[in-house]
């Protein structure tokens, strides 16, 4: 489902990186049948568990696009996502790194459980959806639903991808990210986490 949820996408071209970490759970072999569907998939087959980062950072290595999105295989993108992230980019300064934008929680059968953003104001966690220079807020208050961010390649360059010492790479990306590049917010719900 995620991966189709990104080929189905209103936006093209794409550049599709599918990255299986070794699993034993029998993804390479469904991988291998959506290449049978999809040609234009690009994969990765890593031949030993490196994790998450690092995994990400081998098939970094093979990006040509401008933007990125770093997609889990359990959460699904609503079909016109990107292009409404790539349109609020090109409205952006070169100083915007990141968009990101509203999500919806939902179990293991795809029914709902919360939207993110106003789960966190019912429960007073925030009172303002931080934007642009962020740094002290990713400091204080996690709010961004991770899932949701697509990147300018150049923010991924300057950083030399993620930290391959992490488990996790979130709160990291963000803190260095905002050092150097603000974030954009579109008032959206465009991807469901699972």
């Amino acid at each position: 489902q995620a991966v189709e949820s990104v080929i189905h996408q209103s936006y093209s071209p794409l550049q599709i990186i599918v990255v299986d970490d070794c699993s034993s759970d029998g993804s390479a072999a469904e991988i291998q049948h959506l290449k049978e569907e999809y040609p234009f998939l690009e994969l990765l087959l890593l031949s030993e568990n490196v994790g998450n980062c690092k995994a990400f950072n081998e098939a970094y290595k093979h990006v040509t696009g401008e933007y990125v999105i770093d997609f889990a295989t359990d959460d699904i993108m609503l079909p016109e996502r990107i292009e409404k992230q790539v349109q609020l980019f090109e409205r952006c300064d070169q100083n915007v790194g990141v968009v990101f934008t509203d999500a919806t929680y939902v179990n293991g059968k795809g029914e709902f459980l919360r939207n993110h953003f106003q789960y966190l104001f019912r429960k007073h966690l925030i009172n303002h959806i931080p934007q642009g220079d962020i740094y002290r807020d990713v400091l204080s208050t996690y709010f961004i639903p991770g899932p949701t961010m697509m990147v300018r390649r150049d923010v991924l360059d300057r950083l030399g991808g993620y930290d391959e010492e992490l488990t996790y790479e979130d709160f990291d990306f963000w803190v260095r990210s905002a050092r150097d590049f603000q974030y954009a917010y579109l008032d959206e719900n465009l991807t469901r986490i699972r």
